[in-house]
């Protein structure tokens, strides 16, 4: 017996073993979240407090990994750094058998250049690069359900032909992803700085966009939504959305069909650590637990609950 064990030593120390521990599945994430009538939600959110990490557990609302580009990729290269891949999800999903929602989210230049591309050659090279990590990604964790943030284009103002034409052009990547994650965040505040109507349009009309891409090649769709204004709006950016509106949203998502198809849930952003330590208040008490968490569950965490309203209204 004694041998025995010096052999198993021996063995582990040479080639490694894996315990149950190291590769166990993370209880935080997977697919068997929060649903409503069959419509999902997951949180990726960075920076609660207790009391709203609590309400999330008791809801089963799940996270969604959100995969920072910085962490696997280098921005100078369209050469795949595979030991980086790897390393992160060792890290950040151990186990290989795991059901999580994976979004990989690559932003900067890359995804400038696969939006602006002058040439067939520039854009084929952008999107191959996109193509190469998403399938490294799927033979590393062929369980999780995996894509891109981001796509299709999102657009505001001139939702025309050129915009479906150009988001045509990304349908060999979705054909590849588990699922289309696009993002429908909020710029404008409603009958402040555009009308109710142009809000409800523009979220209607890039849902309908992702659905009618989805639809085509058979994938689920889940929008990024977040209750902040989004940052590009230089007088109300990264403040909180108003309640009514945000509800508002969330209902015009839910009861949005392309050819009777609905998304088939959300995802909740934000970075609330972040904005807190950003704004004056977290200037001043930056390293206050209990005021951030104070913060947190005065403004952030009711949001949870409109999402809950928002998807009852659109259903």
């Amino acid at each position: 017996m004694k041998y025995s064990i010096i052999l198993l030593i021996i063995i582990c120390f040479s080639f490694g073993c894996q315990t149950s521990k190291s590769i166990s599945a993370r209880a935080d994430v997977g697919m068997d979240t929060y649903e409503i009538s069959g419509f999902k939600v997951f949180t990726s959110l960075a920076g609660v407090s207790p009391k709203m990490k609590a309400k999330l557990e008791s809801k089963n609302i799940k996270k969604a990994i959100l995969v920072n580009g910085g962490a696997i990729d280098n921005p100078k290269s369209y050469s795949v750094d595979y030991a980086k891949i790897k390393q992160y999800l060792e890290r950040v999903l151990p186990n290989p058998k795991s059901t999580a929602l994976v979004v990989i989210d690559i932003e900067g230049q890359k995804m400038i250049s696969l939006n602006r591309a002058e040439t067939n050659k520039s854009f084929n090279q952008t999107l191959n690069y996109y193509l190469e990590i998403l399938r490294y990604f799927k033979n590393l964790r062929p369980e999780a359900t995996i894509g891109f943030y981001g796509f299709p284009w999102r657009n505001y103002w001139n939702r025309n032909k050129s915009w479906k034409e150009k988001n045509d052009k990304l349908l060999p990547l979705i054909e590849e992803m588990d699922a289309v994650f696009p993002s429908v965040y909020d710029f404008y505040a409603d009958d402040i700085d555009v009308n109710k109507r142009s809000d409800e349009a523009y979220i209607r009309e890039n849902i309908e966009e992702s659905l009618r891409l989805a639809e085509s090649t058979n994938k689920p769709v889940y929008p990024f939504v977040w209750h902040r204004y989004h940052n590009s709006n230089k007088k109300r950016g990264m403040t909180f959305i108003d309640d009514t509106e945000f509800q508002n949203s969330i209902k015009t998502i839910v009861s949005t069909k392309y050819k009777g198809k609905r998304v088939s849930g959300i995802i909740w952003w934000s970075s609330e650590r972040y904005f807190y330590n950003v704004s004056p208040r977290g200037k001043k008490n930056k390293f206050s637990e209990q005021d951030f968490n104070h913060f947190f569950d005065e403004n952030s965490s009711r949001y949870i609950d409109l999402i809950t309203e928002g998807i009852k209204d659109g259903l």
